[in-house]
């Protein structure tokens, strides 16, 4: 916010997302975060000002009375309900005589730019991701942090401290993230050095180890990310500027680059479906999976939030989200996967308690990954496909390393039985200190009944897709399902259709 060509004034807004409120360890770093940013604008010279109002435009409005302010700058947001703030924000100011402007501060490219050659938005990640790899200009240059002293912010402009923000914490919650301050440090200094050591020692194998869950094989920058302290214009540029090295060195690391930005590539697509479909974090991009006979199994769901079902890939993994508010992408998707296939839970369940316990929370990411795992996409697996648990561990924990670091309880059983204890003799589970059933659950459903349960729900998704080709109407429903480009939203009610 600008008041004059030579001061400048930063201010947070609660950022309201209905039932998407930030959970307990998205606040936590939420804090952190900004308490990093009033320290850096203070040895810059500068100051953080915290307003808190019902309304983000009343706090706006009234800061600008205060200060005589001119111009108004902010980021984009891609989800709706930040879309529809900030355009009411707009309208509201621009209409008082204030400057309004906004940018592109999070993505390579925004989501109107990659298009088809009929203008319409893409549909699957990969030809999504083409276009943007052969896009005819590259990515704007990230901007430098200021190097020089920032105007200074008048001191009677008033200023909660973040003490006084219970947005973030009541003491008792906070009391109960203390194990968070000795994992993480949300300053943009760490996420700058975490991504050089990456670039070292990470990038070079990517391709190979990416998925390794016994390993510190990602960048582990996700929450960095999410919170702006990172661009991932900066990390694309230093990516693409090692890559170089390499090859005047004469080395052949490309594979390993285009594989890491490829996960980069994934968030991007999340915030473009997000833009282009607003409804992913409710229903299926893909209408006939609305169909999906799901088991409102309660007991169930508690089981795989707790990392209790007995299947220890799964397990570990909970546990590790519960713990640090952080887990490999690869063990998100198994568990993911285990809870939407053999489970039978609906995926939305999921999406809103990964949403309450990941430190690295991002809305758009989670309902992508959310939709790709239940085969709501269009180039998704079918809903029939079940990924095979055993594959999994022996290609990314083939040592048990992963599972003996998060469920301790297992540390002792050979290699052989750590991802199967109920395979394991008596004796060997005695000798082991395991006990099934008293200090580590059963399976709660054996891999022949998930299999059965997968398919007869998929017997009734496919009585409900639509044929390929088809331009009928469904029976009973009023409203055609083809022919239509997935994925594509027919109404909710086909009486409201004019």
């Amino acid at each position: 916010m600008a008041s004059r060509p030579t001061d400048t004034i930063d201010t947070l807004p609660t950022r309201l997302q209905g039932q998407f409120q930030p959970g307990r360890q998205t606040r936590w770093w939420s804090k952190y975060s900004v308490m990093c940013l009033a320290q850096r604008l203070e040895q810059l010279g500068s100051r953080l000002v915290i307003r808190r109002a019902r309304e983000s435009v009343e706090g706006l409005k009234a800061f600008i009375t205060e200060s005589g302010a001119e111009a108004v700058f902010f980021s984009h947001l891609y989800d709706s309900i930040s879309m529809v703030r900030d355009q009411q924000v707009k309208d509201d100011l621009r209409s008082n005589g204030i400057l309004v402007s906004s940018f592109n501060a999070d993505l390579l490219y925004e989501p109107w730019e990659v298009l088809d050659e009929q203008q319409q938005p893409y549909t699957t990640f990969k030809a999504y991701w083409d276009r943007c790899l052969a896009m005819p200009y590259a990515p704007p240059l990230p901007l430098p942090e200021p190097s020089g002293p920032l105007p200074t912010v008048p001191e009677h402009y008033s200023s909660l401290s973040l003490q006084e923000v219970d947005w973030f914490f009541t003491r008792e919650q906070e009391a109960s993230t203390e194990a968070l301050t000795h994992r993480w440090d949300p300053a943009g200094s760490a996420a700058m050095a975490r991504l050089e050591a990456f670039l070292e020692q990470g990038l070079p194998d990517f391709q190979h180890h990416r998925a390794k869950t016994d390993r510190e094989s990602t960048t582990m920058l996700s929450p960095w990310i999410h919170f702006g302290s990172i661009s991932v214009r900066h990390i694309y540029y230093r990516v693409a500027q090692k890559h170089a090295e390499w090859q005047a060195a004469g080395m052949d690391k490309g594979r390993s680059c285009l594989d890491f930005l490829q996960q980069m590539g994934y968030r991007e697509y999340s915030r473009y479906l997000a833009f282009h479909f607003p409804f992913i974090t409710e229903r299926s991009m893909l209408a006939h999976l609305r169909a999906v006979p799901w088991r409102l199994d309660q007991d169930a769901f508690k089981a795989w939030r707790q990392g209790l079902t007995g299947y220890p890939l799964v397990d570990a993994g909970m546990r590790q989200l519960w713990s640090m508010g952080w887990c490999h992408n690869r063990v998100r998707v198994v568990a993911s996967h285990f809870m939407v296939k053999h489970l039978l839970l609906p995926w939305q369940w999921g999406l809103k308690h990964l949403w309450d316990c990941q430190i690295d929370a991002d809305l758009e990411c989670d309902a992508l990954g959310w939709q790709y795992v239940s085969g709501c996409l269009s180039d998704a697996h079918p809903f029939s496909y079940m990924i095979d648990m055993e594959q999994e561990w022996r290609r990314f924990d083939p040592q048990g390393a992963y599972v003996r670091r998060w469920l301790p309880v297992l540390s002792q059983l050979p290699n052989e039985y750590i991802h199967q204890p109920w395979k394991a003799p008596p004796e060997v589970l005695e000798e082991a200190g395991v006990e099934l059933g008293f200090n580590y659950p059963w399976p709660i459903i054996s891999p022949d009944a998930a299999k059965e349960g997968v398919a007869l729900a998929s017997a009734v998704v496919e009585r409900c897709a639509p044929s390929s080709g088809s331009s009928g109407s469904s029976s009973g429903t009023g409203y055609s399902l083809g022919p239509h480009k997935e994925p594509y939203r027919p109404p909710t009610d086909p009486s409201l259709m004019s």
